[in-house]
């Protein structure tokens, strides 16, 4: 073991206490939204839509999961286990690149359900793999998804609010599981 070095005039012992600056300047910290917050968000789009409802939907499965919004967007119908109530990341989709299961409420399950049995009647001469559709059939895509719970977020929970992943991520963090009400 190395002995204890002595303390330098004018700098404490525990130099962890010292301010650090951060390079990146200030930063805005995520919050969680209210429970509330979340249901307003969940009401707020038209179910009895397509849209509507794939966007119910796809809202439902980022606040239970806290799957990050490509991830939920590149789902395919064989990444689900309905029965088993899971979600199988593919490491081609992951951030990290390594496959993951996770864990989906019963809720959850049977909206997916619901969803892939709509995208089957509806685009029946495509045969849809992928679960987020558009109207005409085609995958939603990360920008078009975002704008849709911009709008969503816009109408249910405030004037103007600006929804992210990390918000989405800390709320399925700080109230998992809250969504199968």
């Amino acid at each position: 073991m190395f002995p204890p070095v002595p303390p330098r005039r004018g700098l404490p012992a525990n130099p962890t206490l010292l301010p650090v600056s951060s390079s990146r300047g200030l930063q805005r910290t995520p919050s969680a939204l209210e429970k509330e917050q979340v249901l307003q968000l969940l009401a707020a789009p038209n179910q009895r839509e397509y849209t509507g409802f794939r966007d119910y939907v796809l809202l439902t499965v980022l606040f239970d999961t806290g799957l990050r919004i490509n991830e939920t967007l590149n789902l395919t119908v064989d990444d689900l286990n309905l029965t088993d109530k899971t979600i199988t990341v593919r490491a081609s989709v992951a951030k990290n690149g390594k496959s993951r299961p996770v864990p989906i409420g019963k809720c959850t399950a049977e909206l997916l359900a619901v969803l892939i049995e709509e995208n089957q009647k509806q685009f029946t001469s495509r045969n849809p793999s992928t679960v987020f559709l558009l109207n005409n059939g085609k995958p939603l895509t990360y920008n078009q998804a975002y704008e849709r719970i911009r709008l969503h977020g816009e109408k249910a929970v405030r004037k103007y609010v600006q929804l992210n992943q990390r918000d989405l991520q800390k709320q399925h963090a700080q109230s998992s599981p809250l969504v199968g009400v």
